[in-house]
């Protein structure tokens, strides 16, 4: 996630990379009022345009869907 790492490592056999996130689970989603590990975002389209780092190749292909592509995307985010 680039810059928005939250300096968390436990896997020993990886180096302590400050710019790595865990992720945290899809399941129970949409129950949720806030996103990404600080809470910066209050929807899932600012949450999934704001990442950066490794997915940041998912959120430039999230902004080039259609309108339409993009609700189908959330309406099934929804369903988790």
């Amino acid at each position: 996630m680039g810059s928005l790492g939250d300096g968390v490592n436990d896997d020993a056999s990886l180096p302590n990379d400050e710019r790595l996130v865990r992720t945290m689970p899809l399941w129970g989603i949409r129950s949720r009022e806030i996103f990404l590990h600080d809470g910066r975002a209050t929807d899932l389209p600012t949450a999934i345009s704001l990442h950066d780092g490794q997915a940041k190749a998912a959120a430039a292909a999230f902004n080039a869907m259609g309108t339409g592509q993009q609700q189908d995307l959330l309406n099934f985010l929804g369903t988790l």
